[in-house]
């Protein structure tokens, strides 16, 4: 299956427009957002752009219910009321109320389980925020043993599914999959593998869609604080089956 792969939004609902355009190519099949819809530099007082954002973003829940949705970190702020940098105090509610929509709309539109995550996977390709990482699937599963011996963490099931049920204290960990950053540390930072398990991510701002191991960090539209861009702003569709990406045409 082709997905296309739409990073941080960070107050951008064009995004939304581009992406659109790409599914009704026919270029990919569904896309998978890695979170972070809100919260940008300079913007925290910006409601109507939050609204905006907000709004787009149920729009295109409705408008392609196959869609698969992951947290970020800047919404689960807003969820967990865990305040970080770029927390707005004055979009808050903003926050909250766009995000339980949000959710209510993937709710209503989708069957798939869960239909807004920590972690999405369509076959072998895992899509989250910033990524697991060896160290977290480690801890997450206690590094508990199956009989034969064998760590759970290297049971690809249990990992994913005790990420998506995990707490907010491991969530909140610089080492878990919406806080990672293996990018800046690539030779001390093990990613998640079992062996055949691409990942697929945001969250670290990159000047170019990268592939580095079983990674694919594709944060390529957050910009410096002056607004200046720090990527290319181009979208990435990912191949399932053959574990490869391509740029979108747009």
């Amino acid at each position: 299956m082709k997905i296309l792969t739409i990073p941080d939004i960070h107050l951008k609902p064009r995004m939304f427009d581009r992406a659109a355009a790409i599914l009704e190519s026919g270029q990919a099949e569904r896309a998978v957002v890695l979170g972070d819809l809100v919260d940008d530099w300079n913007q925290g007082g910006n409601i109507k752009l939050y609204e905006r954002t907000l709004n787009r973003a149920v729009e295109f829940a409705k408008q392609f219910p196959d869609t698969l949705w992951c947290y970020g970190n800047h919404d689960l702020s807003y969820i967990w009321r865990m305040q970080q940098s770029g927390y707005s105090y004055t979009a808050q509610y903003t926050c909250e109320s766009g995000l339980r929509s949000l959710y209510a709309a993937i709710c209503r539109s989708s069957d798939h389980n869960p239909p807004m995550g920590v972690i999405q996977r369509v076959d072998n390709v895992w899509f989250s925020h910033a990524g697991v990482t060896e160290e977290y699937a480690l801890r997450v599963t206690g590094n508990n043993k199956h009989k034969d011996g064998t760590l759970w963490a290297t049971d690809e099931n249990t990992v994913f599914n005790f990420t998506n049920d995990d707490n907010v204290h491991n969530l909140w960990a610089e080492d878990s999959p919406v806080w990672a950053r293996p990018q800046d540390t690539w030779k001390n930072t093990e990613m998640y593998k079992s062996d055949k398990i691409m990942q697929v991510v945001g969250h670290t701002p990159m000047k170019k869609i990268t592939f580095v191991d079983n990674l694919l960090s594709t944060d390529v539209f957050s910009t410096y604080q002056d607004g200046t861009p720090i990527g290319e702003r181009r979208f990435a569709i990912v191949d399932t089956k053959k574990q490869s990406w391509e740029y979108a045409n747009e």
